[in-house]
């Protein structure tokens, strides 16, 4: 397993991606997992849905949306966005675009804390 587990993350990233140098940590992080656990709780999530009670929230919210994404659909992600009246920012990638976009996922996440911050500072100063 930790061998397949190194092939298939080399052949998602290539040779010369700024990650490859973690990629036998990563393949050790992963395997330290119970595989079928990961799984089932990737089922589970798959089958939850947070937007009946996210309305009722009254906080600043924000997300990263993967346009490009094959495990939870852009539309699903749109809709719970619309529940959170959530700012969102999008990038042009899959479920996995933290291996392989890093610095675009990074750059994304920074942008969209900043935003958080910034909606709760202002609503301090409104209060």
């Amino acid at each position: 397993y930790p061998r397949t587990l190194r092939i298939a993350i080399r052949k998602l990233l290539g040779e010369q991606h700024p990650l490859s140098g973690y990629l036998t940590w990563m393949a050790g992080e992963v395997s330290r997992n119970d595989t079928p656990a990961i799984v089932q709780a990737g089922r589970a999530l798959s089958r939850y849905d947070a937007r009946p009670w996210a309305r009722d929230l009254s906080v600043p919210a924000t997300m990263l949306k993967t346009t490009r994404d094959r495990l939870v659909k852009p539309r699903k992600q749109d809709a719970l966005a619309a529940a959170l009246n959530a700012t969102v920012v999008e990038i042009a990638a899959d479920h996995l675009c933290t291996l392989t976009k890093p610095d675009e996922y990074s750059a994304a996440t920074v942008r969209l804390v900043d935003q958080l911050v910034g909606s709760i500072a202002h609503r301090k100063e409104n209060q």
